[in-house]
């Protein structure tokens, strides 16, 4: 009985909402969950999704568990990302992906346990025990593998993303928010020492910020 491939990829730069990706989620799974959602746009989602349905095929003309043609093509399949929707309930134009890693658990192999590779923007691993934390907004890229399923109990069909790791590229989180996210702008007066230590150093404020999606 053949088994079905795993296929990997790499996401395009996107915007994570609602990530896990430090510390496993226990609420609905006590083993732990690592997740995140993305928000990309309709095409590159749409590309995303026609490489899961590739997977999807293959999946079901290999038939790796023994399923049946028949069952299979009663089954409902589950896309890979939902539409988001703003505060008001209309369609934003982008699209959430969703990943996740189980955090334990017993596999073919025995038990494990595991988590998401972290990188930062030149591709350097950031050890877990030193990752910032990661908030939504923050813009990153996410390494993933298409795992093709059938269940039974639902007889439903599809690909779930399994996540692999993360590269940050603008990373949002409590401590890069800056005074603008409450409102206050620039003026003249008090400047703080920290900020005096690093002109001397000849750094030089930015006008470049991050954006703050406050899901």
């Amino acid at each position: 009985m053949a088994r079905a491939r795993f296929v990997r990829a790499t996401t395009p730069v996107g915007t994570l909402v609602f990530p896990h990706l430090t510390s496993p989620d226990d609420k609905f799974n006590a083993a732990g969950v690592y997740h995140t959602r993305m928000a990309l746009t309709a095409e590159e989602t749409a590309d995303l999704q026609a490489k899961a349905d590739a997977v999807l095929e293959a999946f079901v003309d290999n038939d790796p568990d023994d399923i049946g043609t028949v069952k299979l093509g009663k089954a409902v399949t589950r896309p890979i990302a939902d539409e988001e929707c703003d505060e008001n309930g209309s369609e934003t134009g982008r699209f959430l992906v969703r990943f996740k890693m189980n955090a334990s658990g017993t596999g073919r192999h025995g038990d494990f346990t595991r988590e998401p590779a972290l990188f930062d923007a030149k591709a350097a691993a950031i050890p877990l025990a030193d990752a910032p934390d990661i908030w939504s907004g923050t813009k990153a890229r996410v390494s993933f593998e298409f795992v093709p399923y059938y269940m039974a109990s639902t007889k439903s069909l599809g690909v779930s993303l399994r996540l692999r790791g993360v590269q940050i590229i603008e990373l949002a989180n409590g401590d890069n928010k800056g005074g603008s996210s409450m409102g206050f702008e620039e003026e003249e007066g008090y400047v703080s020492t920290a900020r005096k230590a690093a002109a001397g150093m000849g750094f030089e404020s930015s006008e470049d910020t991050q954006d703050d999606d406050d899901f």
